[in-house]
């Protein structure tokens, strides 16, 4: 049974008369506690509501342990865990920010955010002494941070019991208005669910229901429990993100759900000076135990029962004839190692580079302002040491023109570029960025394979001489680029944006394009390729509100995020040109 929003909680392990489990409450040090001791605003809420159905789950599995494998359990060794016996995804649907119960916040700023989104005045506002005498800004400033950093502990406790009891939680939220993801972002980073943000439910600008049905029929993974290993040479060094280790062994990650395109950033370490030995390669062990709904074997079908018919002896549907299944995968690799330096620059992928310096920024910051803001420079210093480098193994004497955007090297052509835009992005632009989109931000692109997080960055754009011929692709994101042909192709992962020049639009070109021209078709395509959620389409005439899609993609023009390709480029030749001189 589900607990409604606003349901009272009752006393924790009592069953009422009307079936509905309600579990206790967190407490100021993260132990459960009964709720019918507290207060009513306390005991109801968005807050209230995910708490109590993770620790229902998280009973009903203890129980059913307890009853039926308790032998099992003391002899399953390592990596046993007791959330194995639930798969469960929880959908969690917002359009303003919990302001009542626990993990809400009714602060001066959510009020207003509130009043903005057309959700009116909050229900309750916490009483404080300050209230009464009106505060200045700066004690209201000071309250509302505390009252976040409450209600954000609060959820970064509840998601780590939801991630030991085998729950994937993941949030949807439309609003126009402030929603508090930030907040609210361990619950589904922790768990390793999906965030997205939405402005409104309008049909023809919402994919929330195509993102629905998109992210449901991904083959999922449940109660991971993954193990790394290494040869001798080297070890792990960090784990990018918030995944919890389990309790008992600190080398095995938990993932409460995973799909085929989950990604997970990992450092490397040497254990010892001398690197790698020449006679061992070096090897790598990845051992991941799950659980997965598959369909029912022949064997189960003809058992019956739940997984192969109904009450009534009738067939059952698809859904009742797929059964949880326990899966062990173990990979080992044997790296090679490279005799030069050639050999690592060739061997590169670009790709995997800017997706892990993405993991590498994001978390170093741990959503410090002022810390994103630093790994603009981190990066910008990182990328300029590596053409030092290059172009100091490629010509030695100085005697070539500098090589600043490797087009001199296929394995790493674009890495400047993507690099740039990294730190042009939002993601590292916290104070002119809203924090819940920034949240999302942060969620989709550290969810992201490397090569549509390298789109997402850097936008791949196309000209179209005619609705049927593409004349040229991966052309430089500038103003100088949309000036020759007739319509233009904007592919930015999240986003599919059609320019109409005036050109085209005197040649009464057709818009949007009829869908047997090689064009819309192309669109399509993207659309399908797009496999974790389903771009925005948007089709624009030059010179109208709707070309702003293209404008703030043009990521080498100098704008508020910053200076253009070419200044970056001019800067950094200084510096590798200084660097090499000295050396």
């Amino acid at each position: 049974p589900l607990l409604p929003v606003h349901s009272p909680v009752g006393e924790e392990g009592k069953r009422p008369e009307d079936g509905v489990w309600r579990p206790g409450s967190l407490d100021a040090k993260g132990a459960s506690s009964p709720l019918h001791r507290r207060p009513a605003p306390e005991r109801n809420g968005f807050g209230s509501a995910v708490y109590a159905l993770v620790d229902m789950i998280r009973h009903t599995q203890d129980d059913a342990e307890g009853a039926e494998d308790a032998e099992d359990a003391q002899d399953a060794g390592p990596g046993y865990s007791s959330a194995g016996g639930l798969n469960v995804r929880m959908l969690c649907f917002l359009t303003s920010k919990p302001n009542y119960g626990l993990g809400g916040v009714t602060t001066a700023r959510a009020a207003a955010a509130a009043a903005a989104s057309g959700g009116g005045a909050p229900r309750q506002r916490a009483p404080s002494s300050s209230s009464s005498r009106h505060p200045s800004a700066g004690a209201r400033e000071e309250e509302d941070k505390q009252q976040e950093a409450v209600a954000t502990a609060f959820y970064e406790r509840t998601a780590a019991l939801a991630a030991v009891s085998g729950v994937c939680i993941d949030l949807f939220a439309v609003s126009r208005g402030e929603v508090g993801m930030a907040m609210m972002r361990p619950l589904s980073a922790v768990t390793n669910g999906q965030l997205r943000l939405y402005n409104e439910l309008h049909r023809g600008t919402c994919t929330l229901g195509s993102d629905l049905y998109k992210h449901l029929s991904l083959p999922h993974a449940f109660s991971g429990l993954l193990r790394l290993r290494t040869s001798t040479e080297f070890t792990i060094g960090r784990v990018c993100g918030a995944v919890p280790r389990d309790d008992a062994y600190e080398s095995i990650l938990v993932l409460p759900a995973c799909d085929p395109h989950s990604l997970l950033a990992i450092d490397f370490a040497y254990t010892t000076k001398a690197g790698f030995g020449k006679n061992h390669p070096p090897v790598i062990q990845m051992a991941f135990q799950y659980t997965a709904l598959e369909p029912a074997g022949e064997e189960e079908e003809e058992g019956g029962g739940r997984q192969g018919r109904g009450e009534s002896g009738e067939e059952g549907s698809a859904a009742e004839r797929l059964v949880v299944r326990s899966r062990l995968r173990v990979v080992t690799v044997v790296c090679q190692t490279a005799v030069g330096l050639k050999q690592v620059y060739d061997s590169a992928d670009k790709y995997a580079i800017v997706a892990h310096l993405t993991h590498q920024a994001l978390d170093e910051a741990k959503g410090s302002d002022a810390l994103l803001v630093e790994s603009q420079q981190l990066l910008r210093e990182w990328i300029t040491d590596l053409i030092i480098s290059y172009n100091a193994h490629r010509d030695p004497s100085g005697e070539k023109a500098l090589d600043l955007t490797f087009e001199t090297l296929p394995s790493l052509k674009g890495l400047t570029r993507l690099v740039f835009a990294l730190t042009k992005s939002s993601l590292l632009r916290p104070k002119h960025v809203p924090r819940d989109y920034l949240s999302y931000l942060h969620s989709l692109f550290t969810s992201l394979a490397p090569e549509p997080l390298a789109k997402g960055l850097y936008p791949a754009l196309s000209a179209w001489s005619s609705l049927d011929t593409c004349v040229a692709t991966h052309m430089p994101l500038r103003k100088s680029s949309l000036s020759e042909h007739e319509v233009y192709l904007l592919e930015a992962y999240s986003l599919v944006a059609v320019l109409y020049t005036r050109k085209a639009l005197e040649g009464k070109l057709p818009m949007p394009p009829p869908h047997h021209a090689k064009l819309r078709k192309t669109i399509k395509k993207l659309k399908k390729e797009t496999l974790q959620l389903s771009p925005l389409v948007v089709y624009a005439k030059m010179g109208t509100t709707e070309d702003r899609y293209f404008e703030c993609h043009l990521l080498e023009e100098p704008n508020a995020a910053g200076v253009g390709f070419a200044e970056f480029l001019r800067a950094m030749e200084e510096e590798v040109n200084s660097a090499l001189n000295r050396n």
